[in-house]
């Protein structure tokens, strides 16, 4: 007799591998196909039990008796001197820069008060939680700071991704850096937790591939637990040894492409897997319009700066350059055709987008809110795009206008911009390069 239907034990395994996330656990999962249903929903819960128990060891910043917060790596089947580090590479240190050039800049002039008065709007505060103080990052460069009574006056914001004990007195026992078996990590917000946790990122590799937009280098200095000094390449490399296709990778996508060329190409993880850029690329290809944040645009991101550093230095076999370069430009198509008259997109810039919105909220159309996240996002890869790939100049102005003047409709409501501090700061930095072709990262404060 069937005690439960095929779909709850199909859900039930989902939540699981959701939960566990790692690969060994994963393999188990996979592994319950193969026996009854009863004992696959026993073993299931089970399994769930023992994914938050792994995760709240291993992948959650814990906290030690003195409050402050640590956290560990774990190796399964390889130990950190059998994967590949980065110590032995030599780096260009101008290539991220050059990767990240805007190609088209200068297109949109601007009232100088009013786009002061946006930048402006974005300054942080001290209660603000380390994924919107990376944003800030993005859009002021990595010279900024803020205010933080914890550690005694003004502190850089990438001193508190850079220093972890720095980052526990300002976050208030939550480090924004924490030592690994195979190096360093920024510690990841659990969305299963109730409570906030300010000092983690809010993607799996935002924190690195901010820093690494920003200017710094693997040899950037780091402070790790106790004042144990180290370098960012610490954090590359718990990245690679951990490093998987599955999951959400946008971000680790842009660090490795900013750090890893022009001298290495492949990797491997703690698993012996092997990895190349063409695998990277050709998981973001195959992956659908929405598979990422903010409306599916991250994919486009991570794609375009690949492309931008094969350009600079080759990390693509040719037929793998041709199916990012196909990608990008049917993507340029879509916007081109998709753009409404006004000149913003929303989330109607693709059907998957669209379908995939609409069936959670059926007044999304009303809101201006998508047409901010849509066309500030869009920008931001559209103005990476070589000659041959990029849209007319009218579609950059037409998108920058509206972008301009609806932000500027909010310009004396700080909460606004407050709650939607993501999208403005993608729409602002975008602003600034269209304006007068600052970098994406304007050093403005």
């Amino acid at each position: 007799m069937r005690l439960v239907s095929d779909s709850y034990v199909r859900r039930a395994r989902g939540l699981a591998v959701a939960m566990c996330g790692a690969q060994p656990l994963r393999r188990v999962v996979v592994g319950l196909s193969v026996v009854s249903r009863p004992k696959a929903v026993v073993a299931t819960l089970l399994l769930i039990a023992a994914g938050l128990a792994f995760t709240a060891i291993f992948h959650t910043p814990q906290r030690d008796s003195s409050g402050q917060s640590f956290a560990s790596g774990v190796g399964v089947s390889a130990t950190a001197a059998d994967v590949l580090t980065t110590n032995s590479v030599d780096r260009d240190r101008n290539f991220a820069s050059r990767v990240l050039h805007p190609s088209v800049t200068g297109v949109l002039p601007l009232d100088a008060k009013g786009l002061a008065a946006l930048n402006d709007s974005l300054r942080v505060g001290s209660d603000d939680t380390f994924s919107l103080l990376l944003h800030a990052v993005a859009v002021y460069g990595p010279t900024a700071c803020v205010s933080s009574p914890a550690c005694g006056g003004e502190v850089g914001l990438t001193e508190l991704a850079l220093d972890s004990d720095l980052s526990a007195r300002h976050f208030g026992g939550f480090r924004a850096l924490c030592k690994t078996r195979y190096g360093a990590r920024f510690p990841l917000v659990h969305k299963t937790l109730a409570h906030v946790e300010v000092g983690a990122e809010a993607h799996p590799g935002q924190a690195l591939a901010v820093l690494a937009a920003s200017g710094a280098d693997l040899a950037t200095p780091l402070s790790l637990p106790g004042g144990e000094s180290g370098e960012l390449r610490l954090v590359l490399d718990d990245l690679l040894a951990n490093f998987s296709l599955d999951g959400e990778l946008y971000w680790d996508a842009v660090a490795l492409s900013l750090l890893l060329p022009p001298a290495q190409t492949n990797w491997t993880n703690k698993f012996a897997q092997s990895f190349s850029f063409d695998d990277l690329a050709n998981e973001l290809i195959a992956r659908p319009e929405t598979a990422s944040a903010c409306l599916g645009i991250h994919r486009l991101i991570s794609l375009t700066v690949l492309y931008r550093a094969d350009r600079e230095r080759p990390i693509l076999t040719e037929a793998a350059r041709g199916r990012v370069s196909e990608t990008l430009a049917l993507a340029v198509q879509r916007l081109c055709s998709s753009q409404a008259e006004d000149g913003s997109w929303s989330y109607r810039w693709s059907q998957e987008a669209a379908k995939q919105v609409s069936q959670f909220a059926v007044s999304l159309p009303e809101d201006p809110m998508w047409h901010v996240v849509a066309t500030g996002h869009h920008l931001e890869w559209l103005v990476l795009l070589p000659p041959e790939l990029a849209p007319p100049t009218s579609v950059y102005r037409r998108a920058g206008s509206w972008l301009y003047n609806r932000l500027m409709q909010q310009i004396d409501d700080r909460e606004w911009a407050k709650k939607l501090y993501c999208p403005v700061s993608h729409a602002v930095r975008c602003l600034n390069v269209l304006n007068a072709g600052d970098r994406l990262n304007p050093d403005r404060l």
